[in-house]
């Protein structure tokens, strides 16, 4: 298979790169120093059963899982909801091996018998599958009760199933997940002191469970209904691994809502989980058909779960003014004007921390000369993150208007290289880190409606009046002016039939490459202009401002535009180029190299209707509060945002916004589509006084409000569905600009309620390249990394610096990891069959086990026994 390939290189690579202290991801919270020590498990005496001491049981070994043989293990498989209907559910763990799946995560019940779950764990075992059984219940489930959860692992685990999961025969098979989802809702922050009791039960139950003898892999939820990563950041995971003698925990995570639903998302979180040094399973992942408003990949995941490559860099820093810049030099040169560049690039905490750091894409035409995509510093990005650069490469004057650096004869229609400069920019040597650039993509520029290169005629370009000739001569078009006097050299229609596939019906931009020779410097009075004549009999002329030869650049070459429109005349005759006021006859003729005609408003983007905004309260009020009205309050009460109106006097009227709102780039330009669930209580059927509405204020604090919904339009007592459609706005209000607020506001004399509000949602029309990648670098090999090159170097680095201290790397941009799919049947829309005992299987089904990233191409048999 693919994968085994994959994997092989990239396992080899990781620890290569561990081993010289480069490029990788994993380790980075160094196991060997940590001070924290396990306290010692004690034999309590009972005679209990437990497993033998000899033996075997699969390990955690650094970031991997490793099976009885010391081989890696990347489980592949799906959750069984054999608690719900043992009779039925056992049925599925047939089909799920037919599938090639080497792992069941057997979700059991508090009512599931131990001879349920031991009959289960025998069909599993003789299919040669991990069993990862996992206690799924609605007292444990996105709830922080330790009691609740020590009185499980007592009464279930090392009660009732003990028997059962401490058999020898079992224990090469066997992985524990104690509590589905266990934990606090509300925290995911890096930082905090909120994930204290959290971690501090999860220690004394590994301590219980290694007291009754069980060596097997333990694997921990994340808490926040399994979303929250953060969980194991910042030294928890290490604490948690430091309370388990055996040091054998898994990290599991759940891929669903908001904190999942990006590819970007994805690949922050599980790069800052490689740093636990730990394995890591994704037990259960969304899908974007099931809940939209999410939008979570799941092909996205299973392809990150493949693992990913990227290009490292580990820059020996020398002093404050170092620079390296690496390339690759492209086969044949492209045309990128109107064209966009993007990368993905992760930057150390170190880097952002001290924010002089500099990147700097950059590009050499075919003639080596140099432009730059302007300046991208450290202290704007996000650390320990994946940040994403989108370059616009509009036009040379476009590049030098963003503050770009460009050289002079720049040509963005033939770019040779592309390549990455890190500058220091003044940083302190010692601020230093593993920069990792992955996904480098270039969409196509926009072609010119025409373009006459003269590259082996002169096109049809030709004198009409005046006292010029023209010659077609080494690629060039040649203008030579015979006296003074005013002329013309264009196409006509009637001999030119190129002129109509001009769309002179539209705006243009009109771009020549002009040399005007240095014997030309005493004519300051020359000119040039573009005109076109237009009509049955030619009797409409149409011209714009001329060009004065004052401003050209004699001795050299010089790119001149003309922004045109003679889109109110037709039908067109003769197009092309004026020109006039030279002196009398001149020695040398007026080169010009090409001439193209670009329709400025053509882009290769489409506008889809896309959600922008979605609070679905799983976690905390995401930012919500009450901002007028402090008689009112507000709370996150199980998953759902309840405000209280307390204010019995007047209106009563409160309002509630989303406080980072401003953040959130909204596209309001065409129709915005609001949706939400909100439940009126009971006690308001009839109140006609009592509205609701939403609202938004622009950045200058113009206040827009959305229909206003009364009484008769919802179901007290019950939850309402609102979906709002809007394209009337305000004609003051700013639809482009960043708001001040957004929220909802309800009230009404006398109106003294608490409603709940879910699932607030903003669509609208978002801009999306409409366009297939012209180039594409993901740096899934190591030919891929040594296609960029030594440049340049400045400061005190160099060519052979560099190289000495293998600066450029291939390395991981997100580690292998396992994932386990919802699920087989049961789940509604999550199902992967639509049988209990046979493949008959769901679209979601397809693609989680036929994809070229699922289960059938990716996953690997695990031995059992030892070698």
């Amino acid at each position: 298979m693919k994968f085994k390939i994959s994997y092989m290189a990239l396992f080899m690579s990781s620890l290569l790169l561990q081993a010289c202290g480069g490029g990788g991801l994993a380790g980075d919270e160094k196991d060997s120093t940590d001070p924290l020590i396990p306290e010692p498990v004690v034999d309590d005496g009972s005679d209990r059963p437990r497993p033998s001491e000899s033996t075997p049981f699969m390990k955690a070994d650094g970031w991997m899982l490793k099976d009885v043989s010391g081989q890696p293990v990347f489980l592949r498989g799906a959750n069984i909801l054999f608690g719900d209907n043992p009779l039925e559910r056992i049925k599925n763990i047939t089909p799920a091996a037919e599938i090639g799946s080497n792992v069941v995560r057997l979700q059991v019940k508090k009512t599931t018998r131990k001879e349920e779950l031991e009959g289960a764990l025998v069909d599993i075992i003789g299919k040669n599958m991990v069993a990862l059984i996992t206690l799924v219940d609605d007292s444990l489930t996105c709830k922080d009760d330790a009691d609740e959860l020590d009185k499980v692992v007592s009464d279930l685990w090392l009660g009732t199933w003990l028997e059962v999961i401490a058999q020898d025969r079992f224990q090469p098979h066997l992985m524990i997940n104690v509590a589905n989802q266990w934990g606090p809702k509300s925290v995911f922050t890096e930082n905090t002191v909120g994930y204290g009791d959290y971690i501090e039960a999860h220690k004394l139950a590994i301590r219980e469970f290694r007291k009754a003898g069980l060596k097997v892999p333990l694997v921990i939820d994340a808490a926040g209904c399994g979303q929250d990563y953060y969980s194991f950041t910042a030294g928890r995971a290490r604490e948690l691994k430091a309370a388990d003698t055996q040091g054998n925990l898994v990290l599991s995570v759940h891929g669903f809502g908001e904190t999942w639903n990006s590819d970007d998302k994805v690949r922050t979180a599980m790069t800052s989980l490689a740093k636990t040094n730990m394995p890591i399973v994704m037990s259960g992942f969304g899908g974007s058909a099931v809940a939209p408003q999410n939008e979570v990949d799941h092909l996205g995941i299973m392809r990150k779960g493949y693992g990913d490559g990227g290009m490292g860099f580990s820059i020996p820093w020398q002093s404050a003014e170092d620079k390296a810049a690496y390339a690759m030099t492209l086969d044949t040169p492209l045309f990128l004007r109107g064209a966009s560049i993007r990368t993905d690039v992760f930057i150390p905490k170190t880097y952002v921390d001290n924010g002089k750091l500099g990147i700097v894409m950059y590009l050499k035409d075919a003639n080596g000369r140099y432009a730059n995509t302007g300046w991208n510093q450290a202290s704007s990005m996000n650390f320990d993150a994946w940040n994403k650069l989108n370059f616009k490469l509009t036009s040379v004057d476009y590049l030098k208007g963003i503050g770009a650096y460009v050289e002079d004869g720049f040509d963005l229609t033939a770019v040779q290289k592309i390549g990455f400069e890190i500058v220091a920019n003044g940083k302190p040597v010692d601020v230093s880190g593993n920069l990792i650039f992955d996904n480098l993509t270039v969409f196509p520029g926009i072609p010119p409606v025409y373009i006459a290169n003269f590259d082996a005629s002169n096109e049809e370009w030709e004198a009409h009046w005046g006292p010029f000739t023209t010659a077609a001569a080494d690629g060039k078009l040649t203008i030579l002016p015979t006296g003074g006097g005013d002329g013309a050299i264009d196409l006509q229609g009637w001999k030119a039939p190129s002129l109509y596939s001009i769309p002179l019906d539209t705006a243009l931009e009109v771009v020549l490459r002009v040399y005007v020779p240095a014997s030309y410097s005493a004519e300051s009075n020359a000119w040039l202009k573009i005109f076109g004549q237009f009509g049955a009999n030619w009797e409409i002329w149409k011209d714009i401002p001329a060009q004065s030869f004052a401003s050209l650049t004699v001795g050299a070459w010089n790119t001149v535009k003309f922004n045109v429109d003679f889109s109110d005349a037709s039908p067109a005759q003769a197009f092309g180029i004026q020109l006039g006021g030279f002196s009398g006859a001149m020695a040398e003729p007026l080169l010009v190299d090409f001439i193209e005609i670009n329709d400025p408003n053509k882009k290769n983007t489409k506008i889809i209707n896309a959600q922008q905004l979605a609070s679905a309260f799983d976690g905390d009020a995401e930012a919500y509060s009450v901002i007028w009205d402090k008689m009112a309050s507000l709370a996150v009460v199980d998953g759902v945002l309840e405000v209280r109106n307390t204010n019995t006097g007047g209106d009563a009227d409160v309002a509630v916004g989303k406080g980072d709102i401003n953040s959130k780039k909204l596209n309001l330009a065409g129709p915005v589509t609001i949706r939400a669930k909100v439940f009126v209580p009971a006690n308001l059927a009839g109140n006609t006084d009592f509205f609701f509405n939403f609202f938004m204020q622009d950045a200058g604090w113009n206040h827009f409000s959305f229909p206003t919904m009364t009484i008769d339009q919802f179901t007290p007592g019950e939850w309402t569905e609102i979906e709002i459609v809007e394209d009337t706005f305000n004609p003051n209000f700013n639809r482009l600009g960043n708001l001040q607020h957004f929220g909802f506001q309800f009230g009404g004399p006398g109106v003294n309620a608490t409603i709940k509000v879910d699932d607030v949602q903003i669509w609208g029309n978002v801009e999306v390249e409409d366009a297939q990648p012209i180039l594409t670098i993901g740096f899934e090999s190591q030919a891929e990394v040594d296609g960029f090159k030594f440049d340049y170097a400045g400061g005190a680095l160099s060519e052979g610096v560099l190289a000495g201290a293998n600066t450029k790397a291939w390395t991981n941009s997100t580690l292998p990891f396992g994932w386990i799919a919802n699920s087989w049947i049961g789940n509604g829309g999550y199902d992967m069959s639509l049988s209990e005992s046979a493949l008959d299987l769901t679209a979601r089904g397809e693609d989680i086990v036929n994809g070229e990233y699922g289960i059938e191409a990716t996953s690997i048999p695990v031995n059992f026994v030892k070698p």
